[in-house]
């Protein structure tokens, strides 16, 4: 499903979620990739950016 939507255009972003237990402080100094593990998926994000119908003008224009 992720593949088709992408081939179609669609921007897909990855939902998850994570309960951290530990101060901000000592969060600023974790790791990313500490940080990142062990998230429950949520879900996706399906969003489309269409181009309004002028755009196509308007970058011509531009880029004279």
């Amino acid at each position: 499903m992720l593949d088709s939507l992408a081939i179609k255009g669609f921007r897909v972003i990855a939902m998850g979620s994570k309960t951290l237990n530990e101060t901000k402080e000592v969060l600023q100094n974790r790791q990313r990739n500490d940080l990142e593990f062990d998230i429950d998926f949520l879900g996706f994000l399906v969003f489309q950016n269409k181009l309004k119908p002028d755009t196509a003008e308007c970058m011509r224009n531009l880029m004279a």
